[in-house]
């Protein structure tokens, strides 16, 4: 029996007389509840709005459905959708009849929902049961009938790379992409066959492999095309959940000027998620919380460490999460989703914004979506490493601070003297000039307390001054600019030094004083 048909099985069997079953697979989740209860050989019966797809006319109605089953003998009634009426007072109470009953009558109810709805008058008398995403196990048999319906031999690595690179859709969704790539492998392979060439190869075809294709480039055997055509899927199912964003790696450590320990830090792990760390005994790190002052690099640092990794990166939108029909239910699967592209990095930034009330409790369920989420971030076990960034202290909830939740906490300060050199540097080396053309020793000294953001809009500003006279940019145009600007420091000087003394015993910093060293050059 399948695992998860074992627990359900288990829950119905141990008197539990109301379970709410949460999934979006649908008929995955009706096969699996007909499979437990046949094993109990209990009586298994379904209701909808509707009455089904096959149904002749609509069903009776859900008040009426629930006072029969008080006189039901043993079985199990799935409630597909249900999660609709639990707003009704009257749904409630007989649903709490329904309940009491049990004893008697031995018959359990399933609300059967895609999302988590459930009222605090039911949390007593109900369990949850969430269903998982289908394991590479439970997949493999789609890919073997996709295979044979399309006439292709797959060897075992190349199939073991594809269910790799499935896990994280459900099954339907892995059955139609499995069968639209190797639709399209096998109209490539027609057209280079008719053309003479050899197709890519229908036993073989790896996820390196190639070939000659259909317009004379290179063909890919249907093993690659499946193997994209799945990676693919997944960052569609990353764009409709409103809830991830997948971003570029456009960045990478050599673009950030300055903090230069937490480059140490993320150089020192570059092979933490190869199969040697873990053979070796390590675990996969957990992540980073990058507190410090706006604009001094927490978000550009956030996506150089997935560049320098060479792992793909998602952002975490905590205001779609909050926003949400339900925000417990879009929390678990933005998490789920995230370790479905695992190896992955999940950026969230300004994560005190997002959880500003989870203590209070202000936002709506914000106190058990943020205890929902520290315990995964805590008992995770698939590698998805965790960038969060915050500009207040005082507004994060403690927990969140708690060892274990990240591997450590940095603070990143406005840059010295030599990290702003650098950074005019990274800013005029992106935008196709010699660095050595600028005195940038100078442009440094000149800037004490500015931002990171300020520098960058300084050497901005400098080059559209040039640009406007039809000339080439000098450092005087640079300098001209930064000194109109008023750094955020000249605004907030209460408030970064506050940050600084929370971090002096909170965090470790993100640069190497380098003060000292200077009073001997």
């Amino acid at each position: 029996m399948h695992a998860a048909a074992e627990e359900l099985r288990l829950l119905i069997s141990s008197g539990y007389p109301l379970l709410y079953l949460l999934t979006h697979e649908e008929s995955r989740a009706r096969a699996l509840v007909a499979e437990a209860t046949g094993s109990l050989a209990l009586d298994f019966n379904q209701w909808s709005l509707t009455g089904g797809p096959e149904a002749a006319g609509p069903p009776g109605s859900a008040d009426a459905l629930l006072r029969s089953l008080r006189h039901a003998g043993p079985g199990v009634t799935l409630l597909i959708d249900f999660h609709h009426y639990l707003a009704d007072p009257e749904v409630l109470r007989l649903l709490r009849d329904l309940a009491a009953c049990w004893p008697r009558n031995r018959h359990t109810a399933i609300i059967l929902a895609p999302v988590l709805a459930i009222p605090p008058d039911l949390e007593k008398d109900l369990a949850l049961f969430e269903l998982g995403l289908p394991s590479p196990a439970e997949l493999a048999p789609l890919l073997a009938e996709a295979c044979t319906a399309h006439e292709l031999r797959m060897d075992r690595p190349t199939a073991d790379a594809v269910l790799r690179a499935a896990q994280g859709l459900t099954a339907d969704e892995a059955r139609r992409v499995f069968s639209k790539a190797l639709r399209v492998a096998g109209r490539l392979a027609r057209g280079a066959a008719g053309r003479g060439k050899k197709p890519g190869g229908v036993d073989a075809g790896g996820p390196d492999a190639g070939g000659p294709d259909a317009g004379g480039a290179q063909a890919k055997p249907p093993g690659v095309a499946l193997y994209e055509q799945v990676v693919e899927e997944k960052r569609q199912s990353v764009r409709k959940s409103e809830l991830l964003e997948y971003l570029p790696l456009d960045e990478d450590l050599s673009r950030v000027g300055g903090l230069g320990e937490v480059k140490r830090w993320v150089q020192g792990r570059a092979r933490a998620f190869a199969p040697e760390a873990a053979r070796y005994g390590l675990p996969a790190p957990k992540g980073l919380l990058l507190i410090g002052v706006q604009g001094c690099g927490k978000s550009l640092m956030a996506k150089a460490v997935a560049a320098a990794w060479r792992l793909p990166l998602t952002r975490l939108d905590l205001a779609a999460v909050f926003g949400s029909a339900s925000a417990e239910t879009a929390i678990r699967r933005a998490t789920r989703l995230a370790e479905s592209l695992a190896p992955v990095v999940l950026w969230i930034d300004e994560v005190e914004k997002g959880f500003y009330d989870a203590e209070a409790g202000g936002a709506t369920n914000a106190g058990r979506v943020f205890g929902s989420f520290v315990t995964w971030l805590q008992e995770k076990r698939v590698p998805v490493f965790v960038v969060a960034t915050a500009n207040e202290v005082a507004s994060l909830p403690p927990e969140l601070l708690r060892k274990g939740r990240f591997d450590e906490t940095f603070f990143i300060d406005l840059p010295d003297a030599h990290e702003r050199r650098d950074i005019l540097a990274v800013h005029l080396s992106k935008r196709g000039r010699d660095p050595d053309r600028f005195d940038l020793e100078a442009l440094a000294r000149k800037t004490d307390y500015f931002s990171g953001a300020e520098l960058e809009q300084g050497v901005i500003s400098g080059m559209y001054r040039a640009f406007a006279e039809n000339r080439e940019v000098t450092g005087a145009d640079i300098g001209k600019e930064l000194g109109a600007i008023v750094p955020l420091y000249e605004t907030f000087e209460e408030r970064i030094k506050a940050l600084r003394q929370w971090a002096s015993t909170r965090a470790r910093p993100a640069s190497r004083d380098r003060s000292l060293a200077d009073l001997f050059e």
